[in-house]
């Protein structure tokens, strides 16, 4: 791998489709609920427009939230904020949890550093080669390993 080179890692946008769904479920129903009653159904608009406003905010959080790997440091940058940069060298610890059960293996890594800890697992687009670049780059020292397997 090249000093150039960026791995990024993000929730996997076909998370974002079931959302998109219940918006438009949630849009269509008091739509039709007024239709069919000819009533101003005002209790069902409330409902869905909350339900709605927390579809766009998991919507975002499921687009914008990206880790990228880049030489030495990791950028993070979540749902609104602005992107945030870490030196390899800053990390404390790294909790690298495996679970293997009967179907899969499940991986999660949380990444410490001193005030902000982030969290990837192998669900997430491009988690192989982040873990990968892990391995490579951060001392072997600072990574803990938890194996665990459920039958």
């Amino acid at each position: 791998m090249n000093e150039t080179d960026e791995i990024e890692v993000s929730i996997s946008k076909d998370f974002a489709n079931p959302v998109k769904f219940l918006i438009i479920i949630s849009l269509l129903i008091p739509t039709i609920a007024t239709l069919i009653s000819k009533k101003l159904q005002i209790g069902l608009y409330i409902l869905f427009s909350i339900i709605i406003l927390m579809c766009f905010v998991s919507l975002m959080w499921i687009t914008r939230t990206r880790i990228c790997f880049t030489g030495d440091e990791v950028s993070v940058q979540r749902t609104i904020g602005r992107r945030k940069k870490y030196l390899l060298s800053d990390i404390e610890k790294i909790v690298w949890k495996r679970n293997k059960t009967r179907l899969m293996l499940n991986e999660n890594m949380t990444i410490k550093f001193k005030k902000t800890a982030l969290s990837i697992d192998n669900s997430m687009v491009g988690f192989e080669e982040a873990a990968a670049f892990i391995k490579e780059r951060v001392p072997s020292s600072k990574i803990k390993y938890i194996d665990k397997e459920f039958k």
